[in-house]
């Protein structure tokens, strides 16, 4: 069962790679960033919960400012089933963009290990949202154990995405961006959970020529691979933590 799960994300990683190979390919690595993430759960007798938080973020170039803010709703089916709403302010030094997020997941479990997939499409409002808007699909493996004498989580998770452009704005890359997280989750019988994460994100772009001031080639056209590294930290409080269901990993943030 766990190497079904392992073939799972072999293959969702591989359709991540599926592109054609006659462009060169260029790799650059922005600044480290960290981000601090406090977030609430409010779970019903059903299963189902609210959710709200929001991130702060520090970077080299923009200093420490509000990266996100979040408010949602998950409504638990029968079964392993759930898919619910999320409510989004993106924000970065120059605009806010607000977006409405749908989202369908299957939480269940391969042999010991929690194998989450969520499928989700996200709408951006306003004329700043150059990029468009996402498709994504979310796979994570996790565990929880115990150290001495505390208990933890700790999951492997990947995320792929596809903005569906506004307007035509020429050639675009199969996949629009990627994100590979670890977590390690410390969670209290009281309903406090703090965690630690790393995180890769990357964006795949087609570069235009470059020219020297002579008109001498310098970089043909390509394939531009931005990777942003980020570390942080992870906040949450779970009212009603009886009601919640095993299965439920990760933070929709």
């Amino acid at each position: 069962m766990i190497k079904k799960a392992l073939l799972y994300i072999a293959i969702t990683v591989a359709f991540a790679s599926m592109e054609l190979v006659a462009q060169p390919l260029e790799k650059s690595r922005l600044s480290s960033e960290f981000s601090v993430k406090p977030f609430i759960d409010f779970h019903l007798d059903s299963g189902s919960r609210f959710l709200g938080g929001f991130s702060v973020k520090n970077s080299e170039y923009n200093g420490t400012f509000l990266d996100e803010a979040l408010l949602g709703y998950e409504h638990q089916f029968k079964g392993r089933w759930s898919a619910g709403f999320i409510q989004r302010l993106h924000r970065n030094t120059r605009f806010d963009t607000h977006a409405s997020q749908l989202f369908v997941r299957h939480g269940g479990h391969i042999g010991s290990l929690f194998f989450d997939k969520r499928l989700s499409y996200e709408y951006r409002y306003g004329e700043e949202n150059a990029e468009g808007n996402p498709l994504s699909l979310f796979v994570s493996l996790g565990k929880t154990f115990q150290l001495s004498g505390l208990d933890f989580f700790t999951a492997l998770s990947y995320e792929l995405s596809q903005f569906t452009a506004l307007e035509s704005s020429g050639d675009q890359r199969r996949i629009n961006k990627t994100r590979l997280r670890y977590d390690l989750v410390w969670a209290s019988e009281h309903g406090f959970q703090v965690g630690l994460f790393a995180r890769k994100e990357t964006r795949y772009f087609f570069a235009q020529e470059q020219y020297d001031e002579d008109g001498n080639l310098i970089k043909p056209y390509r394939k531009l691979n931005l990777i942003s590294p980020q570390f942080g930290v992870s906040l949450r409080y779970i009212f009603n933590l009886e009601n919640r269901k095993e299965t439920i990993f990760n933070y929709l943030d």
